[in-house]
């Protein structure tokens, strides 16, 4: 067995001043290493803020169900090397939790199709954004 990693988060709001209390917040890992989507709470405890121990991954966190003048607010986290303690500023205008720009279409290329109709797609480095996915599956 090897050891958890602990995610501290003190959440700040306009000016710096930190946000606690009744705050909800989610931790997922970003690879689903146990199989299915599950979700976690970071635990607030008076002194060290909001924390969870996780395994060694990389993490989706997100905080909702704020105070008045502050909207959902999400972040990545990683930590496959060490444990972490962050600074989380809450957003103070809405942001669409997943980022939607199209991908770098000059930085992906189509190999010729094979016998069944089926082509390699290959993207370089920043053709497409981190944890992108296919919207559509073919037919």
């Amino acid at each position: 067995m090897t050891n958890g990693r602990l995610l501290t988060v003190n959440f700040t709001g306009t000016g710096g001043g930190e946000i606690s209390g009744d705050l909800r917040t989610d931790l997922t890992a970003l690879r689903y290493t146990l199989g299915e989507d599950y979700w976690y709470t970071l635990w607030w405890t008076v002194g060290q803020g909001y924390q969870a121990s996780s395994h060694r991954d990389a993490y989706y966190v997100r905080a909702w169900h704020l105070p008045a003048g502050y909207y959902e607010t999400t972040a990545t986290f990683d930590l496959r090397t060490a444990d972490r303690t962050v600074t989380m500023p809450l957003n103070t205008t809405y942001v669409h939790p997943y980022p939607y720009e199209p991908p770098d279409a000059s930085k992906i290329s189509i190999g010729p199709a094979g016998d069944l109709g089926e082509a390699m797609v290959t993207g370089a480095a920043g053709a497409a954004l981190p944890l992108a996915t296919s919207c559509c599956q073919p037919e």
